[in-house]
């Protein structure tokens, strides 16, 4: 009985060991092909969503003082779908968590009683994080914009969120939307309660700012917060209300301190800088005001004289986020060109800590 004879350019062995490894091949080709695809999902994950990415925009304190919250992440909704909220202890600097967003972040606020969170995103999103857990609470019926800015009254019962789509929409804690209040043409970059929780106040892009009743809906005040030719500078991203409620300022270009009861002008301030000012805040007390602005520099005014009491370079590129301590002890800062909160001495603005985010 015949046998067939081996191909006469290729032995048996040969033959053998070609196919033991094409069968070897046909094993190992998925798990690599799955590995393979883990490793890409991951990497464009980390790219998505990596927190060292997203360069700072806004800094808060809990109302204990025992924690920082900050956010960040890029300059506009098409430089990259990614941003974060972290949270630090602010005496040691350590971060305590880490949330991933898949948005730009731009303002973290600590509700007045501590139980809550709320965030404004340039996804028109109005998000209520649980600061234990960093869980979403609720997530706010979305603007048709950008979110700017994120505000909280001071019995934590009622969120506003502002928009550059004109809109300034007003929540309860559960979600519930119970007004919205519109600024025909305007786009807003951000706005603050009164301590009575009566009154808002809200910047704008073309340079106005706008008094309201949240209770009544009449026709806001309308405010010159910035005197200058129209420009792109002219938006006034600062608003912020005195600890006594009587009076309220708002920056940018122009500082000017302002009446609650009447909306008149009471002073101007001098900037530090030829930079925009791009955050305002009132010491606890109400002894002082600080602010930072656009070329990195902190600086503390006397809102009884509009005096300069003290400044310092900050930072080394445009600050945007500001925020005393409750104790009125401490102030922190974030700049969009540096990964650190700093920590400074409210009085001297002598620099306590240095907090690194990378």
């Amino acid at each position: 009985m015949s046998t067939a004879s081996p191909h006469p350019l290729e032995p048996v062995p040969a033959r053998a060991e070609t196919a033991r490894k094409r069968k070897l091949w046909l094993i190992l080709a998925p798990a690599l092909l799955v590995v393979l695809l883990l490793v890409f999902s991951l990497a464009l994950f980390s790219h998505r969503t990596n927190p060292v990415a997203a360069r700072p925009w806004s800094v808060a304190f809990s109302p204990d003082g025992k924690t920082l919250v900050t956010c960040g992440g890029p300059d506009a909704p098409t430089d990259g779908a990614f941003g974060e909220v972290v949270f630090w202890n602010a005496s040691t600097g350590k971060k305590k968590r880490v949330l991933a967003q898949t948005a730009a972040v731009r303002r973290v606020v600590f509700s007045p009683d501590g139980k809550f969170v709320a965030t404004a995103d340039f996804a028109g999103s109005t998000k209520l994080l649980d600061p234990g857990t960093g869980k979403t609470r609720a997530m706010l019926t979305p603007h048709s914009s950008l979110v700017n800015a994120v505000a909280i009254s001071a019995d934590s019962k009622l969120i506003a969120g502002c928009s550059y789509d004109g809109t300034i929409t007003l929540w309860d804690t559960a979600g519930s939307e119970s007004a919205t209040l519109v600024l025909p043409k305007e786009k807003i970059l951000n706005l603050a309660f009164s301590p009575d929780g009566q009154k808002l106040v809200a910047g704008c892009r073309e340079g106005n700012a706008y008094l309201m009743d949240v209770a009544q809906h009449d026709a806001p005040k309308v405010l010159e917060a910035y005197v200058g030719p129209p420009s792109y500078w002219s938006g006034v991203e600062a608003v912020a209300f005195a600890p006594d409620g009587q009076s309220f300022m708002t920056g940018g270009m122009t500082l000017r301190l302002w009446r609650t009861d009447s909306a008149d002008l009471i002073r101007e301030f001098h900037r530090v800088s030829g930079a925009r000012v791009n955050c305002l805040a009132f010491a606890p007390e109400g002894s002082a005001v600080a602010g930072v602005d656009r070329d990195g520099w902190l600086a503390l005014w006397d809102p009884e004289t509009g005096e300069k009491i003290n400044s310092t370079h900050a930072h080394d590129g445009p600050a945007f986020g500001l925020a005393f301590s409750p104790d009125g002890q401490r102030l922190a800062t974030v700049c969009r060109s540096e990964f650190v909160v700093k920590i400074w001495n409210s009085q001297t603005l002598a620099l306590l800590a240095t907090f690194h985010r990378r």
